[in-house]
């Protein structure tokens, strides 16, 4: 994030705001003058995406496809769409792959992924938000053909595919070294690294015990450390080597108290700041080694919240519609503010999007555009 405010307001009306029709756990995507999002028609048979203009909160325009199922948590998409140069990438949860125009809603190529790599019947569906290297969308089907796949991004034609396998829930992240590189992700049981050009498997660490959900997505700290956190196996720092070739077998610093089933942290410098009954504060000044810095406990901050940092400055948007404004002051953290955002349907499990002063955020069933530029 490049901005957070001193201050909140004591109300705040939206800019703009959008009924869906129904609620959605995937986020909203802000970009290009854009805000897109995901959801269900009324009769829960297909994935839906509006598309709004950002400033006016118009609807410029609606893609949908059938795509019956019955997941729990509903059957909305999880993954947040993926906008870079005009083009829109969309991911549904019963494994639908699109990518369209992003001005023009146009359809550009779409993939069932599900069908083509035999995905498995999930409880939960697919949940990570494909990723963007270059010209190259990696996407994880979690099927028995293939668990993790590269994909042309202007065609959609398999690039790579590695060994199948049940997913994860999160996403997987970029990791440059040298001149090579890497993606890092969970998939249902371990974290493992791939070869971005050529999908190789290049490390894979399993975790202690079992039982994981893996749906926090793992962190980059600096050049050499990835912060992993999970309900059973707590939070794990990995030293990798320059070339990212060769990790220990196990990790190199442990804290068994910050456990998130949900939450994905976020690294700020070598503070590593994440939720899980109340805010956390880690130091990674010192290499491998995680060092609590503060835990300030919050009854608010007890179940999921969505967190973001500008500098020692932290947002949260609990799953109750709170948003709440910290700042790190080293050794503790003070509350700077807070805004109540709940509705008649208070709550959220999705992520918003902060572009420059304002705040898109989907509260139940409503999309709202929020300035927050105006300080007390």
């Amino acid at each position: 994030m490049a901005w957070l405010p001193d201050a909140l307001p004591d109300e705040v009306a939206p800019l703009w705001a959008a009924k869906l029709p129904n609620m959605g756990h995937g986020g909203v995507a802000v970009a290009e003058g854009i805000c897109v999002v995901g959801m269900r028609d009324l009769a829960d048979e297909e994935d839906v995406f509006d598309a709004f203009d950002a400033e006016t909160g118009e609807r410029l325009w609606r893609h949908s496809y059938p795509a019956p199922g019955a997941l729990d948590y509903g059957n909305a998409s999880r993954a947040t769409p993926l906008i870079r140069d005009g083009v829109v990438y969309l991911f549904g949860a019963l494994g639908h792959l699109s990518a369209l125009d992003v001005t023009t809603g146009d359809l550009l190529w779409e993939k069932d992924l599900a069908q083509e790599y035999d995905t498995p019947e999930l409880a939960w569906g697919l949940a990570g938000t494909p990723l963007l290297v270059g010209d190259l969308l990696v996407v994880q089907p979690g099927g028995r053909k293939a668990c993790l796949v590269g994909l042309d991004a202007a065609t959609g034609d398999e690039r790579w595919k590695t060994a199948g396998g049940k997913p994860s829930h999160s996403s997987f992240i970029h990791w440059q070294a040298n001149d090579a590189g890497f993606v890092i992700g969970f998939d249902a049981k371990d974290l493992a690294a791939f070869d971005v050009q050529s999908g190789r498997q290049v490390w894979k660490l399993a975790p202690e015990f079992t039982g994981d959900f893996n749906v926090p997505t793992p962190v980059r700290v600096s050049d050499q450390l990835l912060f992993v956190a999970t309900e059973n196996n707590g939070a794990r720092l990995i030293e990798l080597h320059a070339d990212c070739e060769s990790p220990k077998t196990s990790p190199d610093a442990y804290d068994e108290e910050f456990s998130p089933d949900s939450h994905t942290p976020v690294a700020i410098g070598n503070r590593i700041y994440g939720v899980h009954h109340g805010l956390w504060a880690f130091d990674a000044s010192e290499g491998p080694k995680l060092v609590r810095a503060w835990h300030h406990k919050d009854p608010r901050l007890d179940e999921y919240a969505f967190l973001a940092a500008c500098g020692r400055r932290l947002v949260a948007l609990t799953y109750k519609c709170e948003l709440l404004l910290f700042e790190d002051e080293g050794t503790t953290v003070r509350e700077l503010d807070g805004l109540d955002l709940r509705t008649e349907t208070t709550e959220t499990l999705s992520a918003p999007a902060f572009v420059g002063t304002r705040c898109y955020v989907r509260i139940g069933k409503e999309l709202k555009c929020l300035e927050l530029g105006t300080s007390k």
